[in-house]
């Protein structure tokens, strides 16, 4: 495990046979720092594809604050969104800076609910490493495989999907055999 940059499922389940979100909990580590929430549970397939949609070199200002392409790299479950979409109101997420063959991890951010009634409460990290692309796309290649694996090993959670999950996994099978290509 790369102690500038991990990334690990803890628990991954599905609410229903025809929830079609895997969800739980996940811890990221960026420069010894755990970033992550203890408290929302994560949509699991969604941030896989945030995640796998960071590999490209996109500028922060190309990226937008909601919808599909949510802010967050590890987007928050249950908002009644549909799987491509996640939460756009808590989640973990963190600066990506592609340099050459490296990439700048940096200031890295939670939003969660906590309490009962719910409050949001955000937490800021002063991380800022720099590590290898191919280390930094091998961790989130690992993640997107153990996402998918999960989601489709039972054969239920493949077959009836509703048109936007079909355009979500298509799209997340063509960034993951890229990202795959690339690792070669």
């Amino acid at each position: 495990m790369n102690s500038d940059f991990s990334l690990e499922i803890v628990s991954q389940e599905f609410g229903s046979p025809t929830d079609f979100s895997a969800h739980g909990r996940l811890r990221a580590q960026i420069a010894g720092t755990i970033v992550t929430s203890e408290a929302p549970e994560y949509g699991i397939t969604q941030s896989a594809l945030s995640l796998l949609r960071s590999l490209d070199p996109v500028g922060p200002a190309e990226r937008p604050a909601f919808g599909p392409l949510s802010a967050y790299f590890l987007l928050g479950h249950d908002c009644g969104f549909p799987i491509g979409l996640g939460c756009t109101n808590f989640g973990t997420d963190w600066a990506v800076r592609h340099d050459g063959d490296h990439v700048v991890l940096s200031d890295a951010y939670t939003i969660d609910m906590t309490g009962d009634p719910p409050e949001f409460r955000s937490r800021r990290f002063d991380v800022d490493v720099r590590i290898l692309l191919t280390l930094y796309r091998e961790t989130v290649v690992r993640f997107a495989r153990e996402a998918r694996e999960f989601y489709f090993v039972d054969g239920t959670h493949g077959s009836d999907m509703p048109d936007l999950d079909k355009g979500f996994w298509a799209e997340f099978d063509s960034r993951l055999e890229r990202a795959e290509g690339a690792s070669d």
